[in-house]
């Protein structure tokens, strides 16, 4: 386990309440606590999920994602990718990760902090180094990132971690604005059927990453092509449309965690879908 992780109480052993292990026999309660460890579980690679609780009745909010990687079990690779689909999925906007003398905090909740000359790349926003000595620095850097700041809340009121949070350039907010731009060039509002194709296009894209259609589906009608390849030019230029089409995480990797419909059920999905197709084309 992590020493810093430990020093944080993001571990297991001296950890607050409201840390809780990805996999494990664990039952919640709370069905918003239920939903983010499937989440995490569906990203992978994420070992716990340190929750904000409050006494008087409302929801448990996700405030930080964990991973314990003090036996190096993931590379650098690895964790940016986690971090892509971390920042992707929107569920927590942090993300700890704990080597074996130090704890990297990773911004989930801002611009793609990841994406460096057009591809992705492990860059954590803080490195919190542990020596032999703690010196008072050190504990300050440790009080400030502490499981107890994000318990009662004062995380955020720290001036020092503002800049760890910009809701307008969060993924989803991206997204919108890439359709609303792309909805005024093509002129959406003059022309409707461009605009519900582009639509369209987004809710395509949403139901492949989720594994709706089956694989190869799209290739039966044009070879090579998937909605991953026909993304509009605005949605070009940002992260979102840059990865593999073969992924099965994009721009509309969202709160959503559905489980992969039947066969049957997918297949009545993609009749529809053709269906509106021929008729609007």
């Amino acid at each position: 386990m992590s020493t810093v992780l430990e020093f944080l109480q993001l571990a297991p052993s001296g950890s607050l309440p409201g840390l809780v292990a990805v996999t494990g026999d664990v039952v919640l309660d709370r069905i918003e606590e239920q939903y983010a460890i499937r989440q995490a579980a569906d990203i992978g690679g994420i070992d716990y999920v340190f929750f904000r609780r409050f006494s008087d009745g409302r929801s448990s909010q996700a405030a930080a994602c964990v991973i314990d990687n003090s036996g190096d079990r993931l590379n650098e690779a690895q964790l940016a990718e986690i971090h892509r689909k971390l920042w992707l999925n929107g569920c927590s906007p942090l993300l700890y990760v704990g080597w074996q003398t130090r704890v990297d905090v990773l911004s989930c909740a801002r611009g793609p902090d990841f994406w460096k000359s057009s591809r992705v790349e492990y860059d954590p926003a803080e490195k919190i180094e542990v020596a032999q000595q703690i010196s008072l620095a050190l504990h300050e850097r440790v009080s400030r990132f502490s499981a107890y700041r994000l318990s009662d809340g004062t995380f955020w009121d720290d001036p020092e971690n503002a800049d760890l949070a910009e809701s307008g350039k969060a993924a989803h907010q991206q997204l919108i604005r890439a359709v609303v731009e792309t909805d005024k060039e093509i002129d959406g509002q003059k022309f409707p059927v461009l605009r519900r194709l582009l639509l369209l296009t987004v809710l395509i894209k949403y139901l492949e990453d989720r594994g709706v259609f089956p694989d190869g589906w799209f290739h039966q009608f044009h070879s090579g092509r998937s909605p991953s390849s026909i993304s509009c030019t605005k949605v070009r230029r940002t992260p979102f449309a840059s990865y593999s089409p073969d992924s099965r995480e994009s721009s509309m990797e969202t709160s959503s965690s559905c489980r992969r419909p039947s066969t049957n059920s997918r297949s009545r999905i993609c009749a529809v879908l053709l269906s509106w197709l021929k008729r609007e084309l």
